[in-house]
């Protein structure tokens, strides 16, 4: 019998009991916990992970991990385009939730969505925009050095 060594790897100590429901927000603060002690997370990182949780929480509801469905994360993307968020925003709340659910699947045994089902919005991919010789040499020439 092959035993997994990852920090996600199932272990049955770590599962949470089949009846009992854990509402999202009781269970970020262990998995900010793990995410900074076995993933080896910055504190700014588990900073803006909080952040971006208690983001999907306020739009989404907070209910048990196992009842979240793909069509809320697409209604949670739809809010968060109408309110104006940047896509950097709202990349980093579907990635934080992802995160959350692969810790919820992985590491608490749960039945929960699995987390590729999560997909962050397509990224605009920008023009890149080159300076002409003409304007090089306008910018170069207002630089004063002394």
């Amino acid at each position: 019998m092959k035993t997994e060594k990852n920090a996600v790897g199932k272990s049955a100590s770590y599962c949470i009991s089949q009846n009992a429901q854990k509402n999202m927000s009781s269970l970020v603060p262990e998995f900010l916990e793990y995410a900074r002690y076995e993933l080896n997370f910055s504190p700014q990182t588990i900073r803006k992970y909080e952040q971006n949780l208690k983001y999907f929480i306020r739009d989404i509801g907070d209910k048990p991990v196992e009842e979240y469905a793909v069509q809320e994360f697409v209604h949670l993307k739809k809010i968060m385009m109408e309110r104006g968020n940047c896509g950097t925003t709202i990349h980093g709340v579907v990635y934080a939730v992802r995160s959350f659910m692969s810790y919820c699947k992985n590491f608490l045994c749960l039945n929960v969505l699995e987390p590729t089902q999560i997909r962050p919005p397509k990224r605009v991919k920008r023009e890149v925009i080159f300076l002409t010789k003409e304007e090089i040499e306008a910018f170069i020439s207002t630089i004063n050095v002394k």
